[in-house]
């Protein structure tokens, strides 16, 4: 088999709102068999973000015979504050673990001028609308 890249153009243009925002220091995680999960990172302004996309990728999508959209889920006050330099990775199904990060300059844990946070959070992508939960 030989490899090949292919650009995948989901959602319109590059700066399409129908794209999750450019972001770096993110996390790009493969949940189940074809959904990509983008969560996470600094937006242009190195400001943390969360706002996660999910993009399905079948066979269909990429030869072209379907349109490939992204999922973008809005961030949620039950959810995890926005953070970069964060661990993500797949769990049972479809959901999505996440930990730790840093945020902006904070309070108490502050460490070289970034909050460091050791929590952990599951984001379940199965669910008709995909919910956080936070663990102990």
């Amino acid at each position: 088999a030989q490899w090949r890249w292919q650009e995948i153009e989901a959602g319109g243009g590059p700066q399409s709102r129908l794209r999750p925002t450019p972001r770096f220091h993110h996390t790009q995680t493969v949940l189940g068999d074809s959904t990509l999960a983008v969560l996470g990172g600094h937006d242009f302004m190195i400001r943390p973000i969360l706002a996660a996309g999910l993009l399905k990728l079948h066979e269909a999508n990429i030869e072209g015979d379907e349109e490939i959209e992204w999922e973008l889920l809005s961030d949620s006050q039950d959810g995890p504050v926005p953070r970069a330099y964060h661990s993500a990775v797949h769990w049972r199904g479809g959901a999505l673990v996440l930990f730790g990060g840093v945020t902006r300059p904070g309070t108490a844990r502050s460490q070289f001028g970034l909050q460091v946070h050791r929590d952990t959070w599951i984001l379940d992508t199965e669910t008709p609308r995909p919910t956080w939960s936070r663990l102990p």
